[in-house]
């Protein structure tokens, strides 16, 4: 019906992704399509592929970000992810055996080189940066090692042998138990950050030096300040699960925030109905518009971090949308800073509820809660308004690390909310 007599088809590293493959085909050349198979990649170079070859459709056989034993499709017709409903239609349409018949033929072509080339002529990271890639055994396992060394960075490989039967943990980066091996070597290695791809390389998560895991509404939030404040009056899209803090920092640096429902599939439509320049999902999922092709691609995302990582320079660390700063630790003792800051102080800081502390945390920045803080203390006594300022700076790291703290509440209080709140699947349909 879209006249595309030419297919790509891909997949990911299962152990049940060649059979499958292998069989879809064989199914399409006998329904008369000619076919590209560019063997097994992840999901963003299938994406690519339809952009770089004189090809616009594919069928990426992947289970994404689930357990080993599932497995599934994403597919693209004339650059459009279709959704849920769309293979739904397909589904009955194989059940009906409403199929043309010919003789196709088949090609191979590999696409990595090409893809490494134009990631490369984009990204220019000007200091060398070491980075731990944890590939959770998955398609990225040799692509994305290979990328970053390209990109001047020391990478240490963390489980980038490819297994399809993901023997480390699961290819789920949304679940923190799944990232515990990447935070300890990013915090071993001493390393710039740390970055995971899950299954099928769409999604990504990433640690700080310190061994924080930034949320993807906030890693986002880092991307929205680049992008919006070079594009003034950018759109950038994000799903209902996102912080509306995220909604505040588009604002604030002149953009247009664009609510739209969960699912990648829909995200990429709403990204090319509205020229969004930005999109990002709770789930870890990275759409860049600007001077990329909009679709969801994790390993990219990851450069772009390491380019923000490098303009921003040294910093404390702390996932908070006022900073983004990546790099440095704290140095201020805790215990110091406890002894000096007055009780009046330490008992209003208690009295604050975590979550709501991380909430206000990202809407106002470090410095403006500490300064709440005195002037809280100064209604108490002002006569300890200079001792206040010079606890300050001490004072922060405190602050910091309470809310870093927070975060990781408010980030399970949220995944405990969101557990039952019914979504589209990422990778659209498993067996």
């Amino acid at each position: 019906e879209m006249d595309e007599q030419t297919i790509i088809v891909a997949c990911d590293g299962r152990t049940s992704s060649p059979r499958i493959k292998a069989a879809l085909i064989k199914a399409l050349m006998e329904c008369g399509r000619d076919v590209i198979d560019i063997g097994l990649v992840p999901t963003p170079l299938l994406y690519f592929a339809t952009r770089h070859l004189n090809c616009h459709s594919g069928v990426m056989i992947t289970g994404s970000h689930n357990p080993a034993e599932y497995n599934g499709l994403k597919i693209v017709l004339k650059q459009q992810t279709i959704a849920a409903g769309g293979i739904q239609d397909i589904r009955e349409r194989v059940i009906a055996g409403k199929f043309k018949k010919g003789t196709g033929r088949m090609i191979r072509e590999d696409v990595v080189p090409a893809y490494i080339e134009e990631v490369v002529s984009d990204i220019a990271i000007a200091v060398p940066l070491k980075v731990v890639i944890d590939a959770g055994n998955g398609a990225t396992s040799r692509v994305a090692p290979e990328l970053f060394e390209e990109l001047g960075c020391e990478v240490v490989p963390l489980y980038c042998e490819l297994d399809g039967r993901f023997p480390n943990h699961t290819p789920d980066t949304s679940n923190e138990d799944n990232l515990v091996d990447l935070v300890a070597a990013v915090q071993a290695e001493e390393a710039d950050f740390g970055v995971a791809f899950d299954g099928d390389g769409d999604r990504l998560a990433v640690v700080t030096p310190s061994g924080q895991i930034i949320r993807s509404d906030v890693l986002l939030m880092i991307f929205a300040e680049d992008v919006v404040s070079r594009n003034p009056g950018a759109d950038v899209v994000f799903d209902v699960k996102c912080s509306r803090h995220l909604t505040q920092l588009i604002t604030r640096y002149g953009g247009r925030p664009v609510l739209w429902k969960t699912g990648h599939a829909f995200m990429k439509e709403k990204m090319q109905e509205t020229g969004a320049l930005l999109g990002g999902e709770f789930s870890g999922h990275m759409f860049f518009g600007e001077r990329w092709y909009g679709f969801d691609d994790g390993m990219y995302a990851a450069a772009r971090l390491a380019v923000d990582r490098c303009r921003r320079g040294e910093g404390p660390v702390f996932i908070a949308a006022d900073t983004f700063r990546m790099g440095g630790h704290a140095t201020h003792d805790v215990r110091e800073a406890r002894r000096l800051l007055p009780a009046e102080e330490f008992e209003y800081w208690g009295r604050r509820d975590p979550v709501g502390l991380y909430e206000e945390y990202l809407a106002t920045g470090p410095r403006d809660l500490a300064s709440e803080a005195m002037e809280a203390s100064n209604d108490l006594d002002p006569g300890r308004e200079a001792r206040n300022r010079q606890v300050l700076s001490s004072i922060e790291s405190e602050l910091l690390a309470e809310v870093d703290a927070a975060a990781s509440r408010a980030l399970e209080s949220r995944e405990r909310e969101s557990s039952n709140v019914t979504e589209e699947t990422d990778a659209d349909v498993y067996a």
